[in-house]
């Protein structure tokens, strides 16, 4: 049970690791740009781009006295020449997993996952490494997991993963229904988005559904058209109030009902639009007042007006309005 809970806490820190280099693997390989007077490695890996800078020489990494800090010296050199032989050196049995992951992912070599002795880094590596391949063969590899409160998580999002990068969705099928996400609804309408096809969403067989993937395409869009094929008028609303957000445009948001169920459309669309225009008329039109004090007051931090605070209602965050403002 022990070794379990250890393995677990590593396997959380290397997902931490590994994310800084290959968060959302997809669409094309890396290409590795090496600027030998700067030491300098760039990884592009779309759609984040990531420069790994060696601060430090293998020797003088070797001089390094507290071990922690000498094997993440000896893990950032490892990733930026591509050398194993250097996460060798390091002492920690987990850190040099973690090394050898990092020289994997951005070498997009599997030969190194399967030097890994550890299961769970192995399918963590195997994880960042199909996607960036865009081979779901890879995430076969990954043994499945009945166990623990997300049962094959790893392997889920491996598939999620590399169906976002080749945007097929026969893909999302393999995900298995639990709950971890991704899920296969999740990965539908991702794909949805990114080759912005409305006609994924109605091969969704619940409306709640395709509501949720009309949203999500007709705020990238900024299309009020999509948001209008949405049932669900609370959905609908919300995306009214995205696309008012993105656009700038207030006059968006004077087309939503000022209340409706126990929700206020009008008041949480002029509430997102203040964030970006920094006007505070548009606070004296909102009608709840929770809403207009949070209005209030976040244009009074935003701005670092003090004086703005006095404009809310309740005394309580009136109080805490100042005291951040004081702090900050």
């Amino acid at each position: 049970m022990k070794n379990n809970l250890v393995l677990k806490i590593v396997i959380g820190a290397l997902i931490v690791a590994i994310a800084g280099l290959a968060v959302k693997l997809a669409i094309t390989k890396p290409t590795l740009q090496t600027n030998v007077a700067e030491t300098t490695t760039t990884v592009t890996i779309l759609p984040t781009t990531v420069t790994l800078a060696a601060t430090k020489t293998i020797e003088e990494c070797d001089k390094i006295k507290e071990q922690y800090s000498k094997d993440m010296c000896y893990t950032n050199v490892a990733k930026v020449r591509l050398d194993l032989s250097i996460c060798d050196k390091i002492k920690d049995q987990n850190q040099k997993a973690m090394c050898y992951s990092g020289v994997a992912v951005t070498k997009l070599d599997l030969s190194v996952c399967d030097k890994l002795q550890i299961q769970g880094y192995k399918d963590l590596c195997y994880r960042y490494v199909g996607p960036a391949k865009q081979d779901s063969s890879i995430c076969d590899r990954i043994p499945n997991q009945t166990s623990g409160q997300f049962p094959n998580s790893v392997k889920n999002s491996c598939y999620d993963a590399v169906a976002l990068a080749t945007q097929d969705l026969s893909i999302c099928k393999r995900i298995q229904n639990n709950l971890a996400q991704p899920d296969i609804l999740s990965c539908y309408i991702q794909i949805a988005v990114k080759k912005q096809d409305l006609s994924i969403c109605t091969q969704l067989q619940a409306q709640s559904d395709k509501d949720m993937c009309y949203k999500e395409i007709g705020v990238v869009q900024n299309d009020l058209l999509i948001c209008d094929k949405i049932q669900n008028q609370s959905i609908k609303y919300l995306c009214y109030s995205y696309v008012a957000y993105n656009k700038r445009d207030l006059s968006i948001c004077n087309q939503l009902p000022v209340s409706y169920a126990y929700e206020h459309p009008k008041d949480f669309c002029y509430g997102n639009m203040v964030s970006v225009m920094k006007d505070i008329s548009i606070c004296d039109q909102i009608q709840d007042q929770y809403i207009k004090d949070s209005c209030y007051i976040s244009i009074a931090i935003s701005t670092k007006n003090s004086s703005l605070c006095a404009k809310a209602i309740d005394q309580s965050r009136v109080d805490e309005c100042y005291k951040l403002l004081k702090s900050n």
